[in-house]
């Protein structure tokens, strides 16, 4: 699933660093792009999510992720022949109904093959894979950055002539196939703890009866992602233009701050909010998620004002570390009060809701306060801060005001 996970980031993300040639090439402004990397991605991810879920609630939950790897990676392929913006566009969408067959499918077997007190540490590790691919994808796309600026066009017979970063996309597709391969010897686990046929008549119930957990659960993590994804968006950006670093110098460091200080950020996130519920804080993982973006907003608001390489490398990995202990938290703390006949289903509606929020609006948000309120790109960096300056105080508000029900909940739960 770590494995799988990390394709799909890879998939996602590869186009951040990228944005210069695919701007110069297919003419388009800063708002577009952030439209192609957020609004074409995220609106059928989220279309898609619910009934994948729903199937994925009744039959093999395996099969499900294989058939959606197989999708995304033929439309990440796609997207390395788009020559304009509409093509691309519909390309992007594809990878996003691909990828929404993942999550709620890769979390119920998790929580199928873990105990509740090593959940947070599972959940970690796979969630690890958002880092990884993300880190990835700005290595690769540093070695095609500096591959482009040798590299001649290619033509082939029937497509026409390819850039280099359209053959990008053709690379970073090919390995999902292995992995479809790989899970053809996977076993899926027994599902544990079923009472109930799996039924829409499950969700609604749990909607009800969980509404205030799930909706807090959700916008607070919504509000943090506009924040998380704002970064990773558009720090490769930042630090071209701001701090002057070539574009296959930030993939390599960014890449490498993601790679190392995310990814173990992550781990230690589900590994604290482990260690809080073996020593009886039932809400460990709620509390662990409100702390970890407290920590954060120090370092969120001051990074792109750092005047030194040294500077804005330290502050970023600081703050890749605080941003990956939130990641595996959400999904731990809603699988602890979801029945399992819906928890691919929730694990949907709160990635639906998610992607919508954070995917959908926050990078077009952040170019459009750029583009339109500053109306100056060299202000990217300012744009960021300020929308971090509002969105993570007020996440960690919104988490704190739905403890008391989460708490209630896991008591109703255990009683």
């Amino acid at each position: 699933m770590l494995v799988a996970y990390t394709s799909s980031f890879i998939d996602r993300q590869i186009m951040t660093l990228l944005v210069g040639p695919i701007r110069a090439d297919l003419k388009i402004s800063v708002t577009e792009f952030s439209l192609l990397v957020g609004l074409a991605f995220s609106l059928f991810y989220s279309m898609s999510g619910v009934p994948l879920a729903y199937l994925s609630d009744r039959y093999s939950r395996i099969r499900i992720i294989m058939i959606g790897i197989f999708t995304w990676s033929i439309m990440t392929m796609l997207c390395g022949f788009a020559g304009s913006f509409g093509p691309l566009f519909l390309a992007r969408m594809g990878v996003g109904i691909g990828e929404a067959a993942l999550a709620p499918a890769a979390y119920s077997l998790i929580s199928d093959s873990f105990p509740p007190e090593r959940r947070g540490r599972a959940m970690g590790v796979y969630s690890m894979g958002a880092y990884v691919g993300g880190g990835l994808a700005l290595v690769i796309g540093g070695a095609v950055i500096s591959m482009i600026e040798h590299a001649k066009p290619i033509t082939l017979p029937l497509v026409g002539t390819l850039q280099a970063w359209q053959t990008t996309f053709f690379y970073v597709g090919l390995p999902g196939f292995l992995i479809v391969l790989a899970l053809m010897f996977c076993r899926e686990p027994a599902r544990q703890g079923i009472t109930n046929k799996p039924s829409l008549s499950v969700l609604f119930a749990f909607m009800r009866q969980q509404s205030a957990v799930f909706w807090t659960i959700s916008i607070g993590s919504s509000l943090f992602g506009i924040a998380a994804i704002g970064y990773l968006v558009w720090m490769p950006s930042i630090l071209i233009h701001q701090y002057g670093w070539s574009a296959s110098k930030t993939g390599y460091i960014y890449g490498s701050i993601l790679l190392i200080f995310s990814t173990s950020g992550s781990f230690c996130g589900g590994w604290i909010a482990d260690i809080l519920t073996q020593r009886g804080i039932k809400d460990g993982a709620l509390r662990t998620l409100i702390g970890a973006i407290l920590l954060a907003i120090p370092f969120a608001v001051s990074t792109p004002f750092m005047t030194s390489d040294i500077g804005v490398t330290v502050m970023l990995a600081a703050l890749s570390f605080c941003f990956g202990l939130v990641q595996a938290l959400p999904t731990t703390a809603l699988h602890a009060v979801t029945p399992n006949e819906c928890r691919s289903q929730i694990t949907a509606c709160y990635f639906v809701f998610g992607s919508i929020i954070s995917q959908g609006i926050g990078p077009t948000l952040i170019a459009s306060l750029t583009q339109y309120g500053f109306k100056d790109e060299m202000k990217l960096g300012l744009a960021v801060v300020v929308i971090n300056a509002i969105m993570l105080p007020l996440a960690a508000l919104i988490l704190l005001s739905g403890r008391k029900a989460f708490c209630r909940s896991l008591d109703a739960i255990r009683h």
